[in-house]
């Protein structure tokens, strides 16, 4: 399937899907708390919601990770970072570390 990709493409493909599960490890760490708390069902539509986050979150966290020049198991740590902060709370996260910084 990728040997038609250009060589680019093939490592991108492949980083992301070794990130994969540990991001989706950590969605699933914030449904299941979330359906502790009841603000959840566990087999809710908002489970579906959490497939993009997944994949966004094994994207950026891989980019920043390759942006500080970390790799394995740092690399990792941080996907999974990402994945429980999700969108919002990585928003919420840079927005206050760029404020502070100034």
């Amino acid at each position: 399937m990728f040997d038609k990709l250009p060589p680019e493409f093939q490592q991108f493909g492949l980083g992301i899907m070794g990130f994969l599960p540990t991001a989706a490890l950590a969605r699933f760490l914030v449904h299941h708390r979330l359906v502790r708390l009841g603000h959840r069902n566990m087999w809710s539509p908002q489970l579906w919601v959490e497939v993009p986050t997944c994949i966004f979150s094994a994207i950026i966290g891989g980019g920043i990770a390759e942006g500080l020049g970390w790799e394995g198991l740092a690399a990792q740590a941080m996907v999974g970072f990402c994945g429980w902060m999700g969108p919002h709370g990585l928003e919420v996260f840079a927005s206050k570390w760029i404020t502070k910084g100034r």
